[in-house]
């Protein structure tokens, strides 16, 4: 069967056929990447079809929020624990009885505070004869009793430490 087709008409069909079994090329290897896609959203335990697949991702995304809760819970309570715990510790030396010579810089004042302002501030009153130790509590950063120049100092550099603001 000859078919009398122009020179020009032979190089149309050859190239439309030229352009089928290229689009069919690419169609193919596009199919085998979609299934390639498809065998790994379905590669889960024993998931044949995609609402298994969906069914485990549930189930592991219910585990995942269920261990997200445990975990904020536990660190609520160490946020709190935290804030009551000591944060805040600095120690002061100083010469109470700079006037007479006793005592050189062998007294000092140490606060130990927590991020809340709770805590005590220690003093001791070094002299030649005796030591003196005095413990003063706190509370929010105010104390229950009055303070020396010193004790203040302490505190104050104490509070820069824990973070508090102001």
């Amino acid at each position: 069967m000859n078919l009398d087709l122009p020179v020009s008409l032979d190089i149309l069909v050859i190239a439309t056929i030229a352009i089928l079994v290229l689009l069919v090329i690419v169609l193919c290897f596009w199919i085998l990447r979609i299934e390639r896609k498809f065998r790994i959203l379905l590669a889960t335990k024993n998931a044949e079809t995609i609402e298994d697949t969906l069914r485990a991702i549930y189930k592991n995304l219910d585990k995942l929020n269920g261990f997200r809760d445990q975990a904020q819970s536990h660190l609520d309570n160490l946020e709190g624990r935290m804030q009551t715990a000591v944060r805040g510790v600095e120690t002061v030396r100083f010469n109470p009885f700079a006037g007479d010579g006793s005592g050189g810089n062998h007294s000092f004042a140490t606060a130990l505070l927590s991020e809340r302002g709770d805590g005590i501030v220690l003093s001791s009153l070094y002299a030649r004869e005796r030591t003196n130790i005095f413990s003063k509590r706190l509370t929010k950063f105010k104390p229950h009793q009055e303070l020396s120049e010193e004790e203040q100092n302490v505190i104050d550099l104490a509070r820069q430490l824990t973070g508090a603001s102001e």
